[in-house]
């Protein structure tokens, strides 16, 4: 798996503001954006800022690598009951040697201050893992801020319908993005990066990586 050690501080400081401010600009707005695909849309938006992308493009560019493709992706309602997915990330990144690097995560949200958000149905964990279990992850909403964990940790050992998902670990978001940008998780498949892409979500079910 490649990783960029490099983007160590200077990356994480510029996402930790930036997360901190995405936080203060969703909670404003929570009691209003309680709908999880509205909470999902303000998310997608704010990490869409060229500002944002600007500064992560450049610290690629300051060690040769270019940063090609980052997109954020609200899934349609109607291939999210297909898929489980709610929320897509996509990062291409070509090296000097044009070595292309792809990354990608689908992401499941819940509003936990909700009781709806308070469980995810297993089988929709099981819809996420048939089209990548590397990249399957679970963002939570919260008064306090955006808390993710991997959907590999919410399904191990759970043999009920409905799991809890409230008491879960949960990791940084700020950490979260971090590791994905440095490469550090995520899935490297080329055939899901494509399917995401190409907004080819009504077949993911369907598709197993090997």
């Amino acid at each position: 798996m490649n990783t960029f050690g490099f983007l160590d501080d200077k990356l994480k400081e510029v996402i930790a503001e930036y997360i901190s401010n995405i936080d203060k600009e969703i909670l404003n707005q929570f009691d209003d954006l309680r709908d999880e695909r509205a909470l999902v849309g303000a998310l997608q938006y704010a990490l869409s800022n060229k500002k944002f992308t600007d500064i992560l493009g450049n610290m690629f560019k300051q060690k040769n690598l270019n940063l090609d493709v980052l997109n954020f992706r609200a899934i349609t309602e109607k291939s999210e009951k297909k898929t489980g997915v709610d929320f897509s990330i996509i990062l291409n990144i070509i090296t000097p040697n044009k070595q292309v690097i792809q990354k990608s995560l689908i992401i499941q949200a819940k509003n936990t201050e909700t009781d709806y958000g308070k469980k995810i149905r297993k089988d929709q964990l099981e819809k996420m893992f048939q089209i990548s279990e590397k990249a399957s992850v679970l963002l939570y909403f919260t008064k306090k801020g955006i808390e993710v964990t991997f959907a590999k940790d919410i399904l191990k050992n759970s043999t009920k319908k409905y799991i809890d998902i409230n008491n879960r670990l949960k990791k940084d978001f700020t950490e979260f993005i971090f590791n994905f940008f440095k490469c550090s998780i995520g899935d490297h498949n080329q055939e899901l990066y494509k399917k995401i892409e190409n907004r080819d979500l009504s077949n993911y079910v369907q598709y197993t990586i090997k």
